[in-house]
């Protein structure tokens, strides 16, 4: 194994400087001190590595917005779950209180019915009193009559 010889010819190629062999080694330090300024390989090399880390970045802050946008979605579902849960609750205690509502009207209205009742009742007791005593009123003066005109 001996080490061969190369320049570079472009970006993408090299190109042997003598005969090699299946086995024999290329020394790219070599090559580097050769035919390379070090500093653009660095540069090469940071960029790169920048490229990289740019598009691990990119990958990074898509996925925190893909996280924050479900994130906004379940906040905003459960808000309006929560919304709709406590309309449902509004909506019961409404039906209860009508209920209680129409339950109190009946029995004000039964009330008022009964109370009318007794009233008509009492009215009818004057009556049938004051009938009770026209016609005692009237048997009397029958009786008064019947004597007078049996004297």
């Amino acid at each position: 194994m001996k080490k061969i010889k190369v320049s570079i010819q472009d970006e993408n190629t090299l190109a042997l400087l003598e005969d090699a062999q299946k086995g024999d080694i290329i020394d790219l330090r070599l090559i580097h001190e050769a035919d390379i300024d070090k500093s653009t390989i660095d540069n090469l090399i940071k960029s790169i590595k920048t490229d990289e880390f740019n598009t691990q970045l990119e990958t990074a802050k898509q996925s925190i917005e893909k996280e924050k946008k479900l994130e906004a979605e379940l906040k905003e579902k459960d808000i309006i779950n929560r919304a709709k849960e406590a309309l449902t609750k509004k909506e019961q205690e409404i039906t209860i209180l009508n209920t209680k509502l129409e339950s109190i009207t009946k029995q004000v209205k039964s009330e008022t019915k009964v109370e009318s009742l007794e009233e008509q009742k009492k009215l009818e007791e004057k009556y049938r009193e004051k009938l009770g005593n026209k016609e005692l009123e009237i048997q009397e003066i029958k009786h008064q009559k019947e004597l007078s005109e049996q004297k």
